[in-house]
C-alpha cells in the first residue's frame, strides 16, 4: 500500500469509510469515551509510515488516532433525517476526497461524531495502510462491546488489542500448498484484462458503485438452492463474479484478484493491521463449462488460495511461479461473512451508504452475508458504465441457483443451418451508366490530362471492346493489368460490360503475386485467362491470351453484346493479402455493387455535378468506390499520372487544378497531403468531402486540415473490407471529435449492411465490451475464389431476430459505444503478448496520436535474438514539434497520463513521414530499422550509472535484459520489486539519498542517473 500511495499520491480509493446513524437513545459520551479507548489501545491505528535511508519505517504514535466531535449544521436540525443521513455522507465523502491519508500523516484513522436534536451520526475514516478491512471490523466490534460493558471490564478487552502488527510473523507456506498453487497457474498468459484496461484521470480510476440488497424471498432462493448447500454462500457469489468477468473480458481464462486475510493464530486475529495478501486465482470457462462445473473450479481454487495466503509473490517462489510476470491485478471480489455492524443494545445503529467516485478497481464486487440478507456492491469504472456489469452479475447469480445443470457459455449467434445473403434489386452498374448516358449524353464522365471522354462516348467504347472481347471467346474471368488511365477504366467496364468478370492485377505487383493469381484465375477457367495490359507492356509477354488493352479500348468497331450482365453474374475479384500475405481471391456479384452504391448515395451526400478522383491503384477495392461512385451518378472522375499521384505536393496542385470537390484517400496518404499543403500554406476550397479508408482513422489525423485548410470540408470515415464490398459504415468527424475525440469511430452500417460484435464464444458483447465484428446484409462476397474451405471458415451462419443470414467473420477488433455507434480497437491478430499483459497495438497508435506531439504513428513488437521482445513506435512528429529528443520526451510524457507503463513504448523513433504502398498503407519493410543504439538504449547513450542503475533492475527484476531508457514496469517491474531495487540502489551503489519517490518519478535508469547526478552536481 505505501507503494501504490507512492505510485499514485492522489488516489483515495484504498481509504475506508463508513458512516453510521445512531438512534436517540444512544449515550453519545459513552461511545466516544469507548472509541478513544480502542483507538488508544491499539498500536497499529496509531503508526504512521516515513522513509529514511535506511528504508521505510513504522513509527507507534501513541494516542495518535483521532476522535472528534462535530455539532450538526443548524440549518438541518428540523430537516428530515434522510436528509441528514446525506448530508453527513457528503462530509465524509468531502473529507476522503480532500486527499488521501499520507503514510506519514500522524492522524491515521479519525472518528467523528455529530450530535442532533433526535438522532446522531458517527463516521470513521481510515487509512488502509493501518487496517484491512478484518482490523476494522474488529474495532467496531471491540467499541460495541465496551459500549455494553461496565467500564470496569474494559481492561479485559482492551487487553487484546495491544498486539502490534509489526510482530506477527507472516503465515507460513508449505511446498505442497506452492506446487497445488503452480499446477493452478499453468498456462495462465496473462494476469490482467484488456477489457478492463483503464485510463486514470488524476491518478484516480474513477466510476460507480452499485449496492443492492438481497433480501426476503430473494435471499432465501439462494440460500435454499442446491449449489448453496453444496459449495457455500462464497463459491456462488465468486462464480457469478467469474462470469460476469468473462463476459467484460471476452475471454476464456479469467483472473479472479481475491484478498486473503493473510492472518493465522490468535495473536495475528488479535492484532489491528493490514495483513490482507491478494492472490491472482485463475478460472477457465470453455463453452462446455457447467455452472456447477464453474461452482466446482472456483471452490478448488479458493482452497489452493487460502492455502498459500502467505505467499509473497514478489519472493522468490512467487517469481517461480508466475515467470516473473505477475505485476498485480486489475479486479477485486471479497466475501464477508457480515457487514461491518455498530452494536450498541438496544439502540438502533443503522450503516449509511457513500457514493464514492474513485475505485480501487476497474472493477470490482464484495458481498457480504449477514444470515439473513446479502449486500452486494459492484465497483464499475467509467468506460465500462453501459456495460452494466452489476445485471450481469445478477443474472449470472440467477443462473447458478436455477440453471446449475446448463452451459455458462450460452447464446453463440453461430448456427449450422446454410443461409442465404439478401438481395439488392434494381440495376447493374452497367446500366445505371446507360441510363446517365441516354439522360445527359454530352455530360462528362472520365477526365485524364487533356482528353475527356462524354458519357455517350464512354459507352460506346466499352460496348465495343465488349464485343472484341466476345469476338475472341475471351475466358469468363478476364485479368486487367493496366496502370489507372482512361483505357483502363473502359477496360474494366468493357469485361462487365460483356457479362464477364474483371480481375485487376497492378502491373507493378511482384512477379511471385502475379503469377499466384494468374495460376488461381487459371485453375477457376480451365485455361489461361484473358489478359488485358498496357500496349507498352505487350511486348515483354509471348503469350497469345494477353492482349494490348489500349487497343482493345480503342477498336471502335460496332458491337451487339451476345448477353449482358445480370444482377447474379459475379462483377469483379480482387485479390487481397490479408493477415496471411497470401493472396486470395474476393469474388462480388453485380448486386453487391448495386446494394452499396444504393445505399451509400444519400449517406455519403455526393452530387451530380462532383468531381471525383481516382487516387488508387485499380487492384486496391478503394478504387472500385473511386470509379462506380461518380459513373453511375452522373459525376465526373479525373485520373492522376502516376507521378502525382506518388508526389503530395504534385497531387495537391492537381487537386487545386482540377476542382476535385470529392476525394477519397487513406489516413497515411492525407496526412502526406496534409502536410504538403500546410509547407506550401495551401488550400484546397473545392474538396467538399473527403471519404476515408482502408486503415484506421484518428480524428486528431483531421486537426490540420481543420485549423489551416478548409474548416467547411466535410470528412467521412467508412470503415470497411473487401470482402463486404469496400464500405461498411460510415461516420462523419467533425470538429469536436477531432477537439476531445481519441478513438477510432467508424460509425454505424450503411443501410443495407448490419453489424454484430460477437466475444470470442460467438456471443453478443454488452456494449462497452470490445469482439469481433460480423457484418450482414446485401454486400457479401461469394466468398474466395477456389478456396472453400476458408469461404467456410470466414462465411459463417448467424441466427438473428429476422432468421438465419450468413455473416463475414472480419478479425477487426470493436466495441459499441453508448449510443450505440462502432469504435474500432484493432486487428485481432494486432494483438500482443508482452510479459504478462496483452496489448493493443492500435490502442497505442490512438494515443500517440492523441497526446498532440504526434501526427501519424505505427507500432510493433521488436523481437531480436538475445534481447526480451520490447514495443517500438515509428512516430511523425506534430507540425511545431522537431524530429529529435525533446519531442520524444514530450511524448513519453504526455503518454503516462494515458496509458499504463508497459503499453509506452521502449524505443521511440522519429521519422520525417511513414512510407505508405501503392495503396496508401503504411509499408512496414520500408520503416528505418530500429538502430543497435537505439534498442541498447532506446535513445540518448546512457552514463555509467544508468548503466549500474540498469543491471540493479536486472538483476532485481530477473525477466531479462534491462536497457537505460526502459520503464520499470516494461520491463517486468512491480511495486513488489521496488523494495529491494531501493534497498539495492542504497547498499550496492551508495545512493543513500534515493527515496522511493524518486523511483516512481524518475521511472527509467537514464532518468534516475540524471536526476542523481544532477542533485549532486555532477555531469
Amino acid at each position: 500500500m505505501f507503494l501504490h500511495n507512492a505510485a499514485h499520491p492522489s488516489d483515495t480509493s484504498f481509504d475506508l469509510a463508513f458512516v453510521f446513524r445512531l438512534g436517540a437513545s444512544t449515550d453519545l459520551d459513552l461511545l466516544i469515551d469507548a472509541t478513544q479507548a480502542v483507538f488508544t489501545a491499539c498500536p497499529g491505528i496509531s503508526t504512521t509510515f516515513e522513509e529514511n535511508p535506511s528504508g521505510i519505517e513504522a513509527i507507534v504514535r501513541p494516542s495518535a488516532a483521532s476522535v472528534e466531535v462535530s455539532s450538526l449544521d443548524p440549518t438541518l436540525a428540523g430537516a428530515p433525517v434522510s436528509d441528514r443521513d446525506a448530508a453527513i455522507a457528503r462530509k465524509t465523502q468531502e473529507q476522503i476526497e480532500a486527499g488521501p491519508i499520507m503514510p506519514e500523516d500522524p492522524k491515521q484513522v479519525t472518528a467523528r461524531f455529530y450530535r442532533g436534536p433526535d438522532v446522531h451520526h458517527m463516521s470513521l475514516v481510515a487509512s488502509h495502510l493501518v487496517g484491512d478491512a478484518y482490523s476494522f471490523y474488529r474495532v467496531v466490534g471491540s467499541i460495541s462491546e465496551l459500549y455494553a460493558r461496565p467500564r470496569s471490564e474494559w481492561a479485559d478487552v482492551l487487553g487484546e488489542l495491544s498486539e502490534h502488527p509489526g510482530t506477527i510473523a507472516p503465515v507460513p507456506t508449505t511446498a505442497a500448498a506452492v506446487s497445488r498453487y503452480r499446477e493452478l497457474l499453468t498456462g495462465v498468459e496473462s494476469f490482467t484484462h484488456t477489457g478492463l484496461k483503464v485510463s486514470r484521470i488524476e491518478g484516480k480510476i474513477i466510476g460507480e458503485r452499485h449496492r443492492r440488497v438481497i433480501s426476503g424471498p430473494a435471499a432465501e432462493r439462494i440460500r435454499s438452492s442446491g449449489e448453496f448447500a453444496t459449495f457455500g454462500a462464497a463459491t456462488v457469489f465468486f462464480a457469478a463474479y467469474a462470469a460476469t468477468l468473462q463476459r467484460l473480458s471476452g475471454e476464456e481464462q479469467v483472473v479472479l484478484g481475491v484478498p486473503l486475510a493473510g492472518r493465522a493464530g490468535y495473536r495475528a486475529k488479535g492484532a489491528m493491521g493490514f495483513f490482507v495478501n491478494t492472490l491472482p486465482l485463475p478460472v477457465r470457462i470453455t463453452s462446455a463449462e457447467t455452472w456447477r462445473g464453474l461452482c466446482e473450479q472456483v471452490k478448488s481454487g479458493i482452497r489452493v488460495l487460502q492455502s498459500n495466503q502467505g505467499l509473497d509473490l514478489a519472493g522468490p517462489d512467487g517469481t517461480e511461479l508466475t515467470s516473473g510476470t505477475y505485476a498485480g491485478i486489475d479486479n477485486a471480489v471479497t466475501f464477508y461473512k457480515q457487514g461491518l455492524v455498530l452494536s450498541l443494545g438496544s439502540t438502533e445503529a443503522t450503516s449509511v451508504p457513500l457514493q464514492r467516485a474513485a475505485l480501487s478497481y476497474p472493477f470490482s464486487a464484495t458481498v457480504s452475508d449477514d444470515g439473513s440478507e446479502f449486500v452486494v456492491e459492484v465497483g464499475v469504472a467509467d468506460h465500462l458504465i453501459d456495460t452494466h456489469p452489476e445485471r450481469l452479475f445478477d443474472e449470472a447469480l440467477d443462473a447458478i441457483v436455477s440453471r446449475p445443470t446448463a452451459a455458462v457459455v450460452d447464446g453463440s449467434v453461430f448456427v449450422e443451418n446454410v443461409a442465404d445473403d439478401a438481395r439488392a434489386t434494381g440495376p447493374t452498374v452497367i446500366d445505371a451508366i446507360e441510363a446517365i448516358a441516354a439522360n445527359k449524353p454530352n455530360a462528362i464522365s472520365l477526365r485524364m490530362g487533356t482528353e475527356a471522354l462524354t458519357y455517350s462516348q464512354l459507352v460506346a467504347l466499352y460496348t465495343s471492346a465488349a464485343g472484341v472481347l466476345d469476338a475472341i471467346e475471351a475466358t469468363r474471368l478476364v485479368v486487367v493489368s493496366m496502370a489507372p488511365s482512361i483505357d483502363a477504366v473502359v477496360a474494366m467496364l468493357a469485361v462487365m460490360a460483356s457479362g464477364r468478370t474483371y480481375v485487376p492485377v497492378d502491373p507493378a505487383a511482384p512477379s511471385a503475386r502475379t503469377s499466384l493469381i494468374l495460376s488461381r484465375v487459371e485453375e477457376e477457367n480451365g485455361s489461361r485467362p484473358t489478359t488485358l495490359v498496357d500496349g507498352r507492356l505487350l511486348s515483354q509477354s509471348a503469350d497469345s491470351n494477353v492482349v494490348n488493352g489500349n487497343a482493345l479500348v480503342r477498336s471502335r468497331r460496332p458491337a451487339r453484346l451476345l448477353r449482358r450482365p445480370t444482377m447474379e453474374d459475379r462483377a469483379y475479384i480482387i485479390f487481397t493479402s490479408g493477415s496471411t500475405g497470401e493472396p486470395k481471391g474476393v469474388v462480388i456479384p453485380h448486386h453487391n455493387l448495386t446494394a452499396l452504391l444504393s445505399a451509400a448515395e444519400t449517406r455519403v451526400g455526393y452530387l451530380e455535378g462532383d468531381t471525383w478522383c481516382l487516387f488508387h491503384s485499380l487492384a486496391f477495392d478503394f478504387s472500385i468506390w473511386e470509379v462506380f461512385g461518380p459513373l453511375t451518378s452522373g459525376c465526373t472522375l479525373v485520373i492522376p499520372r502516376a507521378d502525382q499521384v506518388g508526389n503530395p505536393e504534385a497531387f495537391a496542385r492537381f487537386v487545386e487544378r482540377e476542382g476535385i470537390t470529392v476525394l477519397n484517400q487513406t489516413p497515411s496518404a492525407f496526412r502526406r497531403l496534409t502536410d504538403a499543403l500546410v509547407r506550401a500554406g495551401g488550400r484546397l476550397p473545392s474538396v467538399r468531402i473527403i471519404v476515408f479508408g482502408g486503415e484506421a482513422l484518428y480524428p486528431a489525423d483531421l486537426r490540420e486540415w481543420f485549423a489551416r485548410i478548409s474548416p467547411q470540408t466535410r470528412f467521412l470515415n467508412m470503415y470497411g473490407i473487401t470482402e463486404t464490398t469496400v464500405h461498411v459504415t460510415l461516420k462523419e468527424i467533425n470538429q469536436d471529435a477531432v477537439d476531445f475525440e481519441h478513438r477510432s469511430l467508424i460509425g454505424e452500417p450503411l443501410p443495407h449492411l448490419g453489424a454484430l460484435v460477437v466475444d470470442s464464444f460467438g456471443r453478443p458483447c454488452p456494449p462497452g465490451v470490445a469482439g469481433e465484428l460480423l457484418v450482414t446484409g446485401a454486400a457479401l462476397a461469394e466468398g474466395y475464389l477456389g478456396q472453400p474451405d476458408l469461404t467456410a471458415k470466414r462465411f459463417r451462419s448467424v441466427r438473428l431476430t429476422d432468421g438465419v443470414r450468413r455473416a463475414y467473420v472480419t478479425g477487426d477488433r470493436v466495441r459499441r459505444d453508448r449510443d450505440g455507434e462502432l469504435v474500432y480497437v484493432g486487428r485481432l491478430d494486432d494483438q500482443v503478448q508482452l510479459r504478462g499483459y496483452r496489448i493493443e497495438l492500435g490502442e497505442i497508435s490512438s494515443a500517440l496520436v492523441a497526446t498532440g506531439h504526434v501526427r501519424a504513428t505505427v507500432v510493433r513488437v521488436i523481437k531480436k535474438e538475445g534481447s526480451q521482445p520490447f514495443l517500438a513506435a515509428w512516430i511523425v512528429p506534430a507540425t511545431n514539434d522537431a524530429l529529435d529528443t525533446d519531442t520524444i520526451a514530450a511524448a513519453r510524457r504526455a503518454l503516462a497520463d494515458r496509458l499504463p507503463p508497459y503499453m509506452v513504448p521502449a524505443v521511440i523513433v522519429p521519422v520525417d513521414a511513414i512510407p505508405t504502398t501503392k495503396n496508401g498503407k503504411p509499408d512496414m519493410a520500408q520503416l528505418p530499422l530500429v538502430s543497435a543504439a537505439d534498442e541498447a538504449e532506446g535513445g540518448a547513450a546512457p552514463s555509467d550509472l544508468a548503466s549500474r542503475i540498469a543491471l540493479v533492475w536486472e538483476e532485481t527484476i530477473g525477466a531479462g535484459r534491462v536497457r537505460a531508457h526502459d520503464r520499470f514496469m516494461e520491463v517486468g517491474g512491480t511495486s513488489m520489486h521496488v523494495m529491494e531495487v531501493h534497498d539495492r540502489l542504497h547498499t550496492d551503489l551508495g545512493l543513500v539519498d534515493v527515496t522511493l519517490i524518486d523511483l516512481f518519478e524518475h521511472a527509467t535508469p537514464a532518468e534516475l542517473a540524471a536526476f542523481v547526478l544532477t542533485r549532486s552536481g555532477n555531469s
